[in-house]
Formats: C-alpha cells, structure tokens, sequence
C-alpha cells in the first residue's frame, strides 16, 4: 500500500488524525534544513520560544511528529520535508495562488511545498495586492484594508491545516476582481456546518498540524480562527466571509469587498476613531441592519442564537453608543441618523451620562425605592426602553 493510500484508509475509520500517521519510508534525509530554521524563525517571532533552542530531531519530538516507535509521521513530512520527498510520498498535497483579471490569468504559482513555507508565500502573494480604500465622514478620512492581514492569515492556514489529505486536490487562494476565494480539499469536519461555524466547538481535521500552527504562532491560540476572520472582517467594514459555496468534498470562503459608501462602513469606521469597544455580536447586529434595514429583537435572537435577554442587551448597548435608534413603531433598531457624516455615534454622547453616573444613578433609586421598572431606568439613563414588553421583538 503507497504511503498516501495509508492516509486515504486513515480517513475512512473515522476521527483518527491524519497527520499523525507514521510513514515508515520516510527519514530524516527527506526533510529540509531550511524548514526547521524556518520554525526556529517563527518561533522567536512570536512563538513558542523553546521551539528556538532546540536541534532538528528535538524539533521533531517537540511537536509529536515522531511515533512511539520512532517512525516520521505524515505531518512531519508535510512541515519539513523537500519538494521532491513531498511530491513521492503525497502527491495529494499541492498548493497555488492565482490572480485574474475577468477571465485572464494575471499571475499563477503553483508547487507542493511543506506547509510553512506554503504559508509564507500564500500570505505574501495576497498581502503585495492589497489596497487601501478611504471612507469620507464629513471632514475625516478614515482607511481601510481590502484584505485584512489577521483574516488572510487565518483562512490560509485553515485551508492548510484543516484539508483532507486524503483527497487529490489542492489549497487554492485566488484574487478576482477585488474578491478574494479560498479552498481546500475536504468538506467541514463532521458536526460543522456553515449555520454553526461561529457556534460549534473547534474539530480540527488534523489535530497535529493545528497544533504546530499555533505554536509557531501563525494562528488564533483559542481555535477560534473562524470567529476572528469575522470580527476582522465586519470591523473594517467589510462583509462577513461567505462560505455558502462549500460541499461535503470542499470548503471554500470568499473576502468581498463590499460598498465602501455604506452606513455600516460608516459607523464601523466612527467605532474605530473613537475606539470603539464593538464585540463580534454587535457587528452581526450592524450588520444585519445595514442588509434589511432593521432589526428586532427576535431576528437579533435567531441571528445571535443567544436568549432575548442577551439580545436585548446588545440591542441597547447599541443605542447607548449612538449606533442605532428605535424605529418609529417601536419594534425594531435601525441605524441612527448623522452617522454617514461621521456627526452622531460613539464620539457624540451629547451630554448623555457616562455608565459609572448611570450606575450610580440606578443604585441610589434602588436604595430609596426598593426596586427600578425597566421603563424607570431607561428613562433615569437617557436610553430608549429596549428591555420593555414585546413590542420591540
């Protein structure tokens, strides 16, 4: 049996670990010096430093990339091993960029090379394209990134690290017309879904790999990569990754740019002049409004998949920051007005108290009163009932 029909037999059993399969051909002469300086390299930069101290073999330990037995595992193979050795022992594996223009082919790479080093060209191929576009609010001009570096990195290291090396194919991080697509062989793993992605526990296909990801310190320690890419992406304005043309046989996610004249890019770029506190929950909700127009509390629930009294918390952290209003009905939020002229939002509190004189304000009617209504204490805090009844859901 090749080596590569081990991995695919691997596969079918279920929720063992690719990358942890040992490959009794392979030895220390099918990898790359450059490879594990490459590690060292990252390792000072903001890795794991022991990493930094350590010989090739220490190295190898070091990350589980050695079977009791002593054996090279597939993952070992993967980091450090040469173009050639790769392309013997897994030909599954392949990586490319490409970049178009309408329907030409403006720039190409493509080669199976070990993953840091994918990493690094993949990252430096996106990051020499991007551009910086302005917001105009009134008399400020304000920048943004077409392609957010902590996202790019992300989502390329996901397609690296979560692929299904079982599968003939290749991580593909393609450019066209401002959008950005990337895909790796292998749907979710099992129980994820493009409904639960910000919502599910971390299932990384190769558990092995992703952890030398991290200690590198090329990804989100947390495991939570995904939820990062969207918080990177809304908070700049951006609309949030698109993954809805993912299969069972491939994951694929796209970076739009979006309208850079929008009310959410507007009062997303105001939060960052004002260093603005927005949670990932919040840019859901601006963002939802800038699709409909609207939001209540019960599509804020569904949206968030949070309680209402979680929503509703959102909801009026919203509205005391300036971001949004009551509609005129009562039942939903929609984004205040002034905000495309950079004139209301969280810098304009317009005399509004600040949360500790709130705090304050609400402890002493406490104290004197015994108990606060809901209406009491949005009325005493100058902001809008949001809590009340079921009018606003």
């Amino acid at each position: 049996m090749a080596p590569h029909e081990v991995i695919s037999r691997a596969g079918s059993i279920g929720e063992q670990d690719f990358s942890h399969a040992a490959m009794a051909s392979v030895t220390i002469d099918d990898l790359e010096s450059e490879e594990f300086d490459r590690m060292r390299w990252l390792a000072v930069a903001g890795g794991d430093e022991v990493l930094a101290t350590l010989a090739d073999e220490e190295i190898l330990k070091a990350l589980n990339l050695v079977t009791r037995s002593g054996e090279l595992t597939v993952g070992a193979l993967l980091l450090f091993g040469s173009e050639d050795s790769i392309g013997h022992y897994l030909p599954t594996h392949e990586v490319a960029f490409q970049e178009l223009v309408g329907l030409e082919i403006r720039s190409q790479w493509s080669g199976r090379v070990p993953l840091l080093r994918a990493m690094d060209e993949l990252v430096q191929r996106v990051a020499v394209r991007d551009q910086e576009a302005e917001v105009n609010l009134g008399t400020q001009r304000i920048g943004r990134p077409l392609f957010d570096p902590v996202a790019i990195r992300e989502l390329i290291a996901n397609a690296l690290v979560h692929r299904d090396f079982a599968r003939l194919g290749t991580v593909l991080v393609q450019i066209s017309d401002h959008v950005l697509t990337v895909s790796n062989p292998g749907g979710f793993p099992q129980g994820v879904t493009v409904a639960n992605l910000l919502s599910t526990p971390p299932t990384p296909r190769n558990h092995t790999l992703a952890d030398v990801f991290k200690r590198a310190g090329l990804v989100d320690r947390t495991s939570r990569g995904v939820n990062r890419v969207f918080e990177r992406q809304l908070r700049n304005g951006r609309p949030p990754p698109d993954y809805s043309d993912s299969t069972g046989e491939s994951v694929v996610v796209r970076l739009a740019p979006g309208d850079d004249a929008s009310t959410f890019t507007a009062a997303t770029s105001l939060a960052r002049v004002w260093d603005g506190t927005l949670s990932l929950d919040d840019l859901r909700v601006l963002y939802e409004i800038e699709r409909n127009g609207s939001v209540s509390v019960s599509r804020t629930v569904d949206l968030l998949g949070v309680e209402e009294t979680a929503a509703r918390r959102v909801l009026a952290r919203l509205i005391y920051q300036r971001f949004v209003q009551m509609t005129p009905d009562r039942s939903a939020v929609r984004f205040a007005g002034g905000i495309d002229e950079g004139v209301l939002g969280p810098g304009s509190s317009n005399g509004r108290p600040s949360r500790e004189r709130m705090e304050k304000q609400i402890r002493q009617f406490v104290q004197k009163d015994g108990s606060i209504s809901r209406s009491q204490a949005a009325e005493l805090c100058e902001i809008e009932p949001v809590f009340l009844g079921s009018a606003a859901g």
